[in-house]
């Protein structure tokens, strides 16, 4: 029978009781599972037992489990699958089982035929294949356990490696399985045992490593069948392995290295001669002018181990000096992959040069494959790079191939208007027609300053963008702009403009025309030169801005700059500037731009990504939610506020429909969608029909919610009826802006898959086990401590089977793991609690005390009234004192976060105990850390006091005598004030504190890029202020 052994994680190390434990559970029936030590754990114990245990050979050094378990199991005569958890490698039961089952192998025997292996395993992978494909990228063999393919093929490796280490077949056989597996398909596997098994036969003769090329030929003659063209980059790649590992095993010298390659170099493939790696040189024992001469050698325009030259040229830190020599062979055209490896190897600025320093050389094919296939450039480098080249290339070439060009790389531009509605890409001869209009749009630069030119030139423009497209045309324009003075084109561009305007049926255009840059740098170009010959045709842009209010705040703050100059006429300028604050004009241009394109991609990555699941609650319905993926709530939102009436026009409507109920303040997930999904042209105009329909009411969200039926509702909500929680006061007093996304709009993540046991299940069973053993054992003696510790091991496992219910199986491994960890705390807590018992007179008493509903604590104020609840986890009471304490395994808050309204658990578990025990006085309360030093020092404590609770007078969270009345007052003051400005709609987008590290709603929050954008404004030194 064969026998499962799950192997994971263990705090202690293996010792003779763990082996005798799982050999006992190997000889029964059932399944083992049992928890051994991670590898690195196992140095003491198990080198000790042995060398002890004569029956076990120990060979000296660290051995691992997996090493451990076989010469166990094998001892036993036992077949056996190991699972190995904590590696992740849990694919290998399911696989090889189904092998065993199918009498195709038994493990640690030979192969009677070794081909009758193939058809098994690829129907094990077929079926995984199409789970896989069926299951949105996951694959669950085992509970909540998310696989994925790739796990497949690294179990595969790791069985054959594990054949071939022990001979178990041949090189012949290997080669023979890699070559049908190739032909099933399965490249990357039959590349891998090919590799795999030469490491293992190859004794690095020239004719064993020329019988492993063949054998590549023969793959490389199956692959050209199937017309897998894919197949060469990635299985040359496993050669150029397979000689690295024989190098680095097998330790030889520089010159058999140097043999190697030139075998490979002499070979009539071509391909075989770009796997030579000049690293094998070792570059660590010569001289890097000595690597650099001996690239100079190298006769370039062959192309023979350019790649390794640069990678020689990166670990020698010798950039400059094979820059100088490139520069010295610019006449030499290098060819396009070894100018890829050089752009990936060298940091963009060198490479940038290098380029530059070839870019006569290229032809427009190889322009465009090194372009559109190097992902390390910003698109400002490409765009530099494409106008360079069309600048000195006589013939660029069709223009179609820079489409094409463009649509790969989607960092240089848009290509949405080359795609008609039903997604058909425009024809040849349409291209051809652009291609010409481009031609003649070109020379219509060269002659604007010429008398006549510039209508010829509007017309020429408008002609260019019906059939291309306002992006695509000004892109492939943009090289001959910066030829031109810019004043030269602001009449051009005017008419231009006006053409837009009066035909209709391209009105929708111009706005697009307007977020330009290039348009921008020509507006802010004039302005500075401060040409008042064009300041007509300036003031009709900024009419037709203004007209249409779609300019951004760059626009706002170029012309307020410009007006204000003086020299400028006034025409224009109070439409300009009676809807802008002091705060917009004031802010930097830069931080503006990119605040405005931060806050929107970053919600928009939320809202695509799959991981995170939205709680939309209608806070006109607050009794009913809908839950659904993000990626679907992009399209129902959109859905959602195109349907939806104005909650000042119709409250009715929105009831009956249960869309989501806004009004000019409460967009706030719109108004980050408004043109954020800028590459979606259908919603971006469905935005704009709906922004037009309501007469751009929207604004964007100030943190105030000011509509007063909105406010009904959060009245209704969390007014005097409501019950506040300690937890919600803290989160609205650390941040409102995450309390409005949390309990109003009530959007969470998707809680993430993790093997690891939740922080609340360890704290919940912490909690209920020492509320447990306090109510039987209030008054503790040092003399009873093992019978404390067999009680706090009971009452541990209890807790654990009743957690059972709640956990997966692997939550279960890891509960039993950490069920050590935890005893070991409660351990070290009984000995603190008793010692802490003998120096106060103060008994634990009251456990997991709620104060709720009837028992709540209430406030009151002129205008409104709180209840809050809370759960205390324990209460000591002395004669005339009594304490509480509330349990902490992390971090505690502080005395000044208590003053600062940040937190509230301790000022109102006073309070309630106070009200339950009308005759004793509260002295105070802490956060007991169930911890290494168990301290009790965080909350606040009344100063007078502190030696009956065993503390120190010198403790930072102490109350003078004096201020214990003012503090909770204070508090209370606090609370009641937060709950007026959450009736009041007041959600403010600035926390009280800095942002911590993690927060769930970062990545909608817009205040943390707004801050960051200033900050490096300033530090650009590009901040600036108007008059």
């Amino acid at each position: 029978m064969t026998k499962q052994i799950w192997l994971t994680r263990s705090y202690e190390p293996i010792n003779n009781e763990l082996l005798l434990k799982l050999q006992n559970s190997l000889n029964s029936n059932n399944l083992a599972y049992y928890v051994l030590p991670n590898a690195r754990l196992v140095k003491r114990a198990s080198k000790q037992y042995l060398v002890n245990n004569s029956n076990i050979t120990y060979n000296g050094g660290f051995i691992s489990l997996t090493v451990l378990v076989q010469r166990i199991l094998k001892k036993h005569n036992i077949n056996y699958t190991i699972i190995d958890k904590a590696m992740a490698s849990v694919l290998v039961a399911k696989i090889l089982l189904r092998l065993l089952e199918q009498q195709k192998l038994k493990y640690y025997n030979h192969f009677s035929n070794i081909e009758d292996m193939a058809p098994a395993i690829l129907t094990t992978i077929k079926e995984i294949k199409h789970y896989y494909s069926n299951k949105a990228n996951q694959l669950t063999l085992l509970p909540d356990m998310p696989l994925r393919y790739h796990d497949i093929m690294l179990v595969y490796h790791l069985y054959y490696q594990e054949l071939l280490k022990n001979n178990l077949i041949d090189f012949e056989q290997a080669t023979s399985l890699a070559v049908n597996l190739c032909k099933s398909d399965e490249v990357s596997f039959g590349g891998d045992l090919l590799v795999l098994a030469g490491l293992q036969y190859n004794k690095l003769q020239l004719d064993l490593v020329e019988q492993l090329v063949k054998k590549f030929t023969n793959i490389i003659v199956i692959m050209q069948a199937n017309e897998k063209q894919d197949f060469f980059e990635r299985e040359f790649s496993l050669i150029k392995h397979f000689i690295n590992l024989g190098f680095t095993k097998r330790k030889l010298l520089n010159n058999n290295k140097h043999d190697l390659a030139q075998y490979l170099f002499t070979n009539e493939k071509n391909e075989y001669r770009q796997t030579v790696n000049i690293q094998g040189y070792n570059s660590k024992r010569l001289e890097a002018k000595h690597i650099i001469r001996k690239i100079k050698s190298i006769q370039l325009n062959n192309n023979i181990a350019a790649k390794d030259i640069v990678i020689v040229a990166k670990n020698t830190n010798e950039y400059s000096n094979l820059l100088s020599y490139y520069a010295e062979q610019a006449q030499v055209k290098l060819k396009t992959n070894v100018l890829n490896v050089a752009i990936h190897s060298m940091p963009i600025k060198l490479s940038l040069q290098l380029l530059k320093v070839q870019l006569s050389n290229w032809s427009a094919d190889e322009f465009l494959s090194l372009l559109t296939n190097n992902y390390q450039f910003p698109s400002s480098i490409n765009a530099s790079l494409l106008a360079d080249f069309i600048r000195i290339t006589p013939s660029p070439g069709p223009l179609h191939n820079w489409i094409n060009a463009c649509r790969r790389q989607k960092n240089l531009c848009s290509l949405e208007q080359l795609t008609s509605e039903d997604s058909t890409i425009l024809s040849y001869e349409q291209l051809a027609e652009i291609e010409a209009s481009l031609l003649s749009i070109k020379k219509l630069y060269s002659s604007l300053p010429q008398q006549g030119s510039y209508q010829e030139h509007a017309n020429a423009l408008l002609n260019l963008i019906k059939n291309f497209g306002v992006h695509e045309s000004i892109l492939l324009l943009c090289n001959e702009v910066s030829q031109i003075e810019a004043s030269n084109l602001i009449k051009s561009w005017s008419l231009f403009i006006n053409m837009l305007k009066t035909h209709s049926q391209f009105s929708y255009l111009w706005p697009e025309v307007m977020s330009l840059n290039s348009f921008f740098i020509i507006l802010q170009d004039v302005i500075k030169q401060q040409n008042v010959a064009y300041h007509n045709e300036v003031c009709d842009c900024v009419e037709l801005l203004n007209a249409h209010k779609v300019a951004g705040n760059k626009y706002r703050y170029l012309f307020i700059v410009g007006f204000n100059d003086g020299k400028w006429p006034q025409r224009g300028k109070e439409s300009w500037l009676q809807n802008i604050s002091n705060d917009e004009i004031k802010l930097p241009l830069q931080a503006i731009k990119d605040y405005r394109k931060s806050e929107k991609l970053s919600f928009i990555r939320v809202l695509e990504s799959a991981t995170q699941v939205l709680n939309i609650s209608y806070l006109l319905r607050n009794n009913e939610e809908k839950e659904m993926l993000a990626s679907q709530y992009v399209s129902e939102l959109m859905l959602t506020n195109n349907k939806c009436t104005l909650i000042t026009k119709s409250i009715d409507l929105i009831n009956k429909s249960h869309r989501l109920a806004y009004n000019e303040q409460e967009l706030l997930l719109r108004n980050v969608l408004i043109k954020g999904l800028a590459n979606n042209s259908y919603i971006d105009n469905r935005i704009l029909i709906e922004k037009l329909r309501y007469n751009n009411e929207y604004s964007a969200y100030n943190g105030v919610i000011s509509d007063t039926k909105i406010k009904t509702k959060l009245s209704s909500k969390f007014g005097d009826n409501a019950i506040y929680s300690t937890t919600m006061l803290e989160q609205y007093g650390k941040c409102p802006f995450s309390f409005y996304l949390h309990r109003v709009l009530k959007v969470k993540e998707l809680e993430q898959l993790s093997i690891e046991v939740n922080p609340l299940i360890r704290g919940n069973i912490i909690h209920s086990v020492l509320a447990s053993f306090l109510k039987s054992n209030s008054q503790l003696k040092l003399a009873e401590i093992e019978n404390y510790e067999q009680q706090l091991k009971d009452l541990l496992n209890k807790q654990i089977v009743k957690m059972k219910n709640l956990l997966t199986d692997e939550g279960e491994t890891w509960v039993l793991i950490e069920s050590d960890r935890i005893l070991y705390l409660l351990r070290l807590w009984l000995r603190n609690e008793i010692k802490l018992q003998e120096c106060t007179n103060l008994l634990p008493s009251d456990f997991e005390y709620s104060f709720n509903k009837q028992h709540a604590v209430v406030l009151k104020s002129a205008t409104n009234k709180l209840k809050v609840e809370g759960f205390i986890d324990r209460i000591d009471i002395g004669d005339e004192i009594i304490v509480v304490y509330d349990y902490k395994s992390g971090l505690a808050a502080k005395l000044q976060d208590i003053k600062d309204g940040v937190a509230f658990q301790i000022p109102f578990y006073c309070k309630a105990a106070a009200f339950k025990y009308p005759h004793k006085k509260i002295i105070g309360g802490g956060y007991y850390r169930i911890g290494a030093d168990f301290n009790r020092k965080s909350g606040m404590w009344h100063a007078d006091y502190l030696t009956r609770v065993n503390l120190s007078n010198r403790i930072s969270d102490k109350v003078k005598p004096d201020d214990w009345l003012d503090l909770q007052n204070h508090v209370e003051e606090l609370a009641l004030n937060y709950q007026h400005n959450i009736i009041n709609g007041n959600f403010k987008l600035t926390p009280q504190r800095p942002c911590p590290s993690f927060c769930p709603y970062k990545n909608i929050c817009r205040m943390t890029p707004l801050l960051h954008a200033i900050v490096e404004a300033k530090r650009n030194e590009i901040y600036q202020e108007s008059e």
